[in-house]
C-alpha cells in the first residue's frame, strides 16, 4: 500500500483551504489581493507535541497535524499563510514539513493552529 492509499484509506474528511496571494505593487499601488479556496482531501489529528513560538493571533492548544498530497503555505519568505476549515473553526498553517518523496507518491506534513477570533 502506498502513501497515498494510506493517506486515501483513513482521511478524516475534505477540506476547504483559503489561500490568499499578493501582487507586487506596481508604481507604488498595490493591488487586491486574490483570494482562492481549494478542497483537499487529508487526515487531520490533535497535536500533542511540543510547540515553537506560534504567530500572534493563534490558539496554542487547538493545533492540528494535517497529512495531505496537497503543498499547503505557511508563512514562510514573507507569505501568507493558508488557512484551512476544520469544522466550524479556521486554522492556520505555521508550518510546512516536506514533501516527503516515495517511489510512487508526494506527501506533506502541514501544522496548523486554531485562529483566535475578536
Amino acid at each position: 500500500m502506498s502513501l497515498l492509499d494510506s493517506l486515501a484509506a483513513f482521511k478524516t474528511g475534505c477540506y476547504v483551504v483559503t489561500r490568499t496571494t499578493y501582487a507586487p505593487a506596481t508604481g507604488g499601488v498595490y493591488a487586491a489581493p486574490d483570494v482562492s479556496t481549494i478542497e483537499i482531501d487529508a487526515v487531520v489529528v490533535p497535536y500533542g507535541g511540543e510547540l515553537e513560538a506560534l504567530p500572534e493571533g493563534v490558539n496554542a492548544s487547538m493545533t492540528r497535524v494535517i497529512g495531505t498530497s496537497i503543498e499547503l503555505l505557511d508563512a514562510a519568505n514573507g507569505r501568507t499563510p493558508d488557512s484551512i476549515a476544520i469544522g466550524a473553526d479556521n486554522f492556520l498553517v505555521f508550518r510546512v514539513d516536506g514533501p516527503v518523496m516515495m517511489p510512487d507518491s508526494v506527501h506533506y506534513r502541514a501544522f496548523a493552529a486554531r485562529r483566535r477570533l475578536p
